[in-house]
């Protein structure tokens, strides 16, 4: 019973490196321009062979604030990213593994808010 319990321990660990590694793919993508649910193949220990399929939940705008001058460490930033027209908009990331997409039949849901810099236009887009 101590090495199963071991092996669900270990596998609800891979499952959760997993969901953190496809919240990180898809806020390294553009996903604000078309937020969309996909289903991300990971392999992690890097065999070519997929370990886990992590479920990512359509990306949800949750907040947008409009984004103020530049403080006085924003100063290099260019004029685009330091004027009112620009949001500050909060995203919740919800990825979840279930136990019938992955090689040890474990289970995890994580979820991540990350914010992104949006215009005007790219705000009443996708984020009413």
């Amino acid at each position: 019973s101590n090495f199963r319990a071991v092996s669900n321990t270990q596998f609800h660990d891979e499952a959760i490196n997993a969901a953190n590694a496809a919240i990180q793919q898809v806020i390294s993508s553009p996903f604000t321009g078309d937020p969309t649910a996909e289903d991300i193949n990971v392999d992690l220990d890097n065999d070519g062979t997929t370990d886990y399929i992590v479920n990512i939940a359509e990306p949800q705008c949750i907040f947008a604030d409009a984004a103020g001058e530049a403080e006085a460490s924003s100063v290099g930033l260019p004029p685009a990213m330091t004027v009112a027209s620009n949001w500050n908009t909060v995203w919740d990331i919800d990825a979840t593994v279930a136990p019938e997409n992955n090689a040890g039949e474990a289970a995890a849901r994580v979820r991540a808010g990350v914010r992104v810099l949006l215009t005007q236009a790219q705000r009443d887009t996708v984020c009413p």
